[in-house]
């Protein structure tokens, strides 16, 4: 670990950036893993009504770095793992949040005895219910952002009550249940501080206890004013994936009468507008049932791709090919995220539930200069739906691949176009393949990283951690770490320094370098004991030379924002 960075104040007005967010996974032993339970209690309840009562202990906010009051303004509920049931509307629920009056272990069977003196409605209204995108662990299915944020102070020491009252009949759709995390159930055993009150009406002033059980819940915060913290902004430079798609919901494709192009660059593919023409099929159609999987289709070439060749491909009736041998003859009606990242190497010009049973025809049709193969959906409708859909994928010998698309149209199913090398693949996110074209998908890559460890409090240290630096090893590579109280958000694009894709969030008033022979690296920052220093805004940013990276040669992390207080 390096020696203490002493804060260097020059005088000059700090550019304060927009208040910073943070959020907390609870259970955190939940936060990257799928639970072992799971529950309708909450938003799992159908056309059913119900009010329950969560408390989660303080504890689950002071071990994990929030040790100072906070403002929840956002709440996230997690699916069960692997579910993808159709998204739904509640027309008319309340959540309230309070600290608890009670231990979150010995809940009342009273409502109102658990509630403290600050319950506060934070939200009424309408509750989108998403789709399940059948990860595991699973998207967060339920995403409010609180019409009132509550302020909630975990070093008192009253633990957190969230009370969600659902009436009757007020659902349009289906849901998901979400994740609950149960002590019995883990593998070892864990203590989970929490409890649960619920009733079967949404009017109800009393109901059954449970001791010992959560749903898993992300809660967003920012920081009331003055408060000492530091919040990641921004992102680092040489984030990569190789994996891309676009997620369209039910009648949102919008990339009819155009074409998207994958140029093979060996480690990359280069992701733009397609170059070609309509190739008309003229091949006998495949034989395919509704979902069906062809047998392998012979490329008269070798096939590259990302990750591996291929000899043969195999067609789906929903849209999508494969290049990694399978014996499966069913594929995937339903365009789902979590099968993407974690399934085979999949090309998926149009992934989407077609029924060519219906109407229509597939084919696989060999250029006549034998360099390229094009698959063809021609006038194939959606399941269930009378449209048709014609859209083609060709793949040639150089590994370049392309998407063209005449009259398509989703109406009842959701659409994945996207292509990943298979399992496991970072999630890019989603991309609107309308605005975000050119781009470049490469091997998957964490970005540069700073983060902050402790608070930055007058007379106290707090640890600056970099980590994911490219080349750190023997010889060590050499970082650095910037410090100034100037910060700039969303940050100065580099593109035109050779930094690709980077940003400089913090000025450089003062830069520390270090030699990094490991990925990771941290300094120690210490705040001097000066009481007005209390509320300056401090911004650090570490950088790391990478002669691979770019044309630079240096990649930079998010920033950091600094905010001292007194103690």
């Amino acid at each position: 670990m390096k020696a203490h960075l002493a804060l260097v104040v020059l005088g000059a007005a700090a550019g304060l950036l927009p208040a910073q967010q943070g959020s907390l996974i609870v259970p955190p032993e939940y936060a990257s893993t799928e639970a072992p339970g799971s529950t309708g209690f909450g938003w799992g309840q159908g056309t059913a009504q119900r009010r329950v009562q969560w408390i989660y202990d303080s504890s689950y906010f002071t071990n994990n770095g929030v040790d100072h009051p906070i403002r929840i303004t956002r709440l996230r509920w997690r699916a069960n793992g692997a579910s993808v049931l159709a998204n739904g509307v509640y027309s008319n629920a309340t959540l309230q949040l309070a600290s608890a009056t009670v231990d979150c272990l010995t809940p009342s069977t009273t409502f109102a005895t658990n509630l403290g003196p600050d319950l506060a409605t934070v939200y009424a209204g309408p509750v989108t219910i998403a789709a399940g995108q059948g990860l595991t662990p699973n998207n967060q299915y339920v995403d409010l952002t609180l019409q009132t944020p509550f302020l909630y102070d975990p070093t008192l020491g009253a633990d957190l009550v969230t009370d969600i009252t659902v009436p009757a009949s007020t659902l349009t759709g289906a849901t998901a249940i979400h994740d609950a995390a149960f002590n019995g159930s883990a593998t070892p055993p864990l203590t989970i501080l929490g409890g649960r009150v619920q009733a079967a009406t949404a009017t109800a002033t009393t109901g059954t206890t449970l001791s010992g059980g959560l749903v898993v819940l992300e809660f967003g915060f920012d920081y009331p004013t003055g408060i000492a913290n530091g919040q990641r902004f921004g992102r680092g430079c040489n984030d990569q994936t190789m994996t891309w798609y676009e997620q369209f919901a039910n009648g949102a494709f919008d990339l009819s009468n155009s074409s998207v192009r994958m140029t093979y660059a060996g480690n990359a593919y280069v992701v733009g507008v397609g170059t070609g023409s309509w190739f008309a099929p003229v091949a006998t159609p495949l034989t395919l049932a509704n979902d069906g999987i062809s047998a392998a289709q012979a490329l008269p070439f070798s096939f590259p791709y990302f990750g591996g060749t291929a000899s043969s491909l195999q067609v789906c009736a929903n849209g999508y090919i494969l290049v990694q041998p399978t014996t499966a003859t069913t594929g995937q009606a339903n365009a789902v995220l979590g099968s993407l990242l974690y399934g085979p190497a999949r090309f998926a010009p149009a992934w989407s539930d077609w029924n060519p049973t219906a109407g229509g025809s597939i084919h696989v049709d060999i250029a006549p200069n034998n360099q390229s193969v094009i698959v063809t959906w021609n006038g194939v409708p959606e399941n269930g739906q009378g449209t048709a859909n014609t859209f083609q994928c060709e793949l040639d010998a150089f590994g370049n691949v392309e998407y063209r698309y005449q009259t398509v149209s989703n109406v009842a199913k959701p659409m994945i176009v996207g292509w990943t090398q298979g399992a496991p693949a970072r999630d890019p996110g989603n991309r609107d393949l309308t605005t975000a074209l050119p781009f470049l998908a490469q091997a998957d890559n964490l970005p540069l990283a700073l983060a902050v460890t402790g608070r930055p409090r007058t007379g106290a240290t707090c640890t600056l951690t970099s980590s994911n630096h490219v080349g750190a090893g023997n010889p060590p590579t050499l970082g650095a770490t910037m410090l100034s109280l100037t910060g700039y958000a969303p940050g100065i694009p580099l593109d035109l320094l050779g930094m690709p894709g980077c940003f400089q969030h913090a000025g450089l008033d003062y830069v520390d370098a270090y030699l990094v022979a490991q990925p990771t690296a941290s300094t120690l920052f210490a705040v001097p004991a000066q009481p007005s220093l209390a509320g300056l805004h401090v911004y650090a940013q570490a950088f790391s030379f990478a002669a691979t990276a770019n044309p630079f040669g240096v990649i930079l992390s998010n920033g950091v924002d600094l905010t001292i207080e007194a103690l």
